[in-house]
């Protein structure tokens, strides 16, 4: 009679009635009887019922005993729901985790099956397994770690794509999917040919001045609502202070594109070389034990090959002695590489203010070469253009973040740099003809730019409801200049200028799960920028303007401004294979400045002159790119994904592909 009356309870908790009591309390915490009722302190042996929520602070755990032998430790800073597990049925709803991270521990009598189910804002957790680690970051991000036993976790966008999780593995859910925003192609990194329909030296030219003078970098950007832990970090450190274990990612995107040919021109398949561009990442962060701190940095590098080849030959006619040919090269390259140091830490009881500091120092160098030969009737002309560039930017980050509830986090950051770019230019100009021997014009100029910059932002992401996401975010970019170019003929300040400039960037974006299966995420970005360099003389001692047009420092936009609109759509097809498809349509709006000091230049014996004077006018540049991919998801941290991409004014299209590998090495932050 007495062994009955003792396996009486435990046969009623197992599969009649379950209780919750507190076992445990460490620390600073809170039990919320509801969303709108008052706060208690937790003590040892309080019932806890369905609908309570449990908050712990910095440094504070809550141990929760469950009747039928099961465990649940809320771990620090973190926020959990507890759901309506006293009714029994298939699987009891047991926990709802908002943030934070929870160790659960579930007890199985006899060997018999004891059902439970937790859920994250992304993802769902069927427990088959005893012991495991549900951890949630302030955007949804959910990691699931197993300790003993199985796990079987399904994100809620795609409730068809289930994950068997075994005893020391894991699993990732994310709350975007890993929608893909990109728009790579060779090019895709300068802010000029994949964007604007520009000749490569205007490419050139903005992309190494994007370095040193930031405020000329506007466009285009977007702006995605799904949070990406690991990118908002590196722009703003304080982010970093959410990572609680060491996790690790590794980007890659290679691309690949024949390259642009100008219609009436043929290319030159013995010369042609294929367009590509390179883009690796790698960033890592890491919890200290035992202390608030996170630490972590990045690498990354680019290297871009872009060119035009053409040659021309027009058959004999009436009029020409002889074959007329023209051959027109123009190719530029660029590498650069990147790295970063970030350090985090957190503060208050509940963990949700956080500031961090970042350094990123940036080097790299250019080269644009044209070259430009013409012969007609026993006539050859031709020009030689060769520029170079080295740059490099070094820049200083203080970042602040507040978490205002379980999906709305705001971050602010204040950024100053020191940037610098030393450009070389050489020229050459080249005639001849049956009745006078070759003739050649030579010219060289040098200029340096460096800047101090400092630039304040802000970024602000919430959740509607489960399914919908939004974010704003906006910065203001202020820098002072300092020019000097250095001619052949005026090897000492030939000009020399200090001016200011200014930039201003906004973006809004949703992002929304309208099924289970299919993402969507839409943004409009823009921005305006503004400089008080003074005019320059455009002409260089050559004598050509087109050269002059490529020569560094001589042309400079007074202002412009630019708007973005951008729309991604991604479906889980079935398991792990997805497709995607995205668009981007940018306007810029440029107003350049020439100016002209007058005087005379000699040109095959003539004397020519020219008059002085300013000159404004606008441009208009507008762009429209398109995006296909297909992808599999080998693994839930491992994801591959060819991209198909068209820049429609170019139609030239480019061959990429996107590998994201996500690892962790169990590193936490406890004690």
């Amino acid at each position: 009679m007495s062994l009955f009356w003792f396996m009486a309870p435990a046969s009623r908790a197992q599969g009649d009635f379950v209780r919750a009591s507190v076992r445990s309390v460490t620390g600073i915490a809170r039990v919320y009887p509801g969303h709108q009722a008052g706060a208690f302190v937790p003590k040892r042996n309080d019932p806890l019922e369905p609908g309570n929520i449990i908050v712990t602070g910095q440094n504070s755990r809550v141990v929760i005993s469950l009747s039928d032998g099961g465990q649940i430790t809320v771990l620090p800073n973190s926020q959990v729901v507890l759901k309506k597990f006293l009714v029994p049925h298939s699987a009891r709803e047991l926990l709802e985790i908002l943030m934070g991270r929870v160790l659960v521990k579930i007890h199985h009598a006899g060997g018999k099956p004891n059902p439970y189910r937790l859920n994250s804002p992304t993802a769902s957790i069927a427990v088959r397994g005893t012991e495991f680690i549900v951890d949630v970051l302030s955007g949804g991000e959910t990691l699931v770690v197993v300790r003993e036993g199985l796990v079987e976790v399904w994100s809620h966008n795609n409730p068809d794509n289930k994950r068997l999780v075994t005893p020391g593995s894991r699993v990732i859910v994310r709350p975007g999917g890993g929608i893909s925003s990109a728009f790579p192609g060779p090019g895709s990194e300068l802010n000029g040919r994949a964007r604007f329909n520009g000749n490569l030296g205007d490419d050139y030219q903005r992309s190494v001045d994007s370095v040193a003078q930031n405020s000329n970098e506007i466009a285009p950007v977007f702006f995605s609502a799904f949070p990406d832990q690991h990118l908002d970090s590196l722009e703003n450190p304080a982010y970093a202070a959410e990572f609680k274990n060491a996790e690790g990612r590794l980007l890659l995107l290679p691309s690949t594109s024949e390259p642009y040919v100008n219609e009436p021109y043929v290319l030159d398949p013995l010369n042609s070389k294929e367009d590509y561009s390179v883009s690796p990442q790698l960033t890592f962060f890491t919890p200290i034990p035992g202390s608030r701190l996170i630490v972590g940095g990045g690498v990354s590098a680019f290297g871009v090959r872009s060119q035009d080849l053409a040659n021309t030959w027009l058959p004999l006619t009436n009029t020409q002695l002889t074959d007329v040919g023209s051959h027109n090269r123009r190719a530029l390259r660029l590498n650069a590489f990147n790295v970063s140091f970030i350090a985090a830490y957190s503060i208050g009881d509940q963990g949700k203010t956080s500031v961090g500091m970042s350094v990123d120092a940036l080097s790299g160098f250019g080269n644009f070469l044209s070259e430009f030969a013409h012969s007609e009737n026993g006539i050859y002309s031709g020009s030689y253009d060769n520029l170079r560039a080295r740059f490099a930017r070094t820049r200083l980050t203080f970042g602040f973040a507040r978490r205002f509830s379980a999906s709305s986090k705001l971050g602010i950051y204040y950024r100053h740099g020191i940037n610098s770019s030393d450009q070389e230019n050489t020229y050459l100009q080249e005639y001849m003809d049956e009745s006078r021997p070759r003739t050649a014009r030579f010219a060289h100029d040098k200029t340096n730019i460096s800047n101090l910059s400092s630039e304040i932002g802000a970024r602000f992401r919430a959740s509607l409801t489960r399914r919908l996401f939004y974010g704003v975010e906006g910065s203001y970019l202020y820098e002072r200049i300092n020019s000097r170019r250095e001619t052949l003929s005026h090897p000492i300040d030939y000009n020399h200028h200090h001016y200011l400039a200014r930039r201003a960037r906004l973006g809004v974006g949703l992002g929304f799960a309208l099924t289970p299966k299919i993402l969507l995420d839409f943004d409009v970005a823009g921005g305006i920028f503004n400089n008080d360099r003074p005019p320059q003389e455009p002409i260089n001692r050559s004598g050509n303007l087109f050269a002059s047009s490529l020569s560094p420092g001589s042309l400079r936009s007074v202002r412009g401004t630019s708007v973005t609109a951008h729309a991604a759509v991604q479906t889980n097809l079935w398991r792990g294979l997805f497709l995607s498809v995205s668009g981007l349509t940018t306007v810029r709006r440029d107003v350049i400045s020439y100016s002209y000091t007058g005087g005379t230049y000699t040109y095959n014996g003539v004397v020519y002159s020219y008059p002085g004077g300013t000159v404004m006018y606008k441009e208009l540049y507008d762009a429209i790119l398109s995006n296909a991919g297909i992808g599999w998801r080998f693994k839930p941290n491992l994801t591959a994904e060819y991209l198909y991409s068209v820049d429609h004014r170019y139609r030239v299209p480019s061959h990429s592909l996107r590998l994201r590998y996500t690892f962790n090495l169990g590193i936490t932050g406890e004690k």
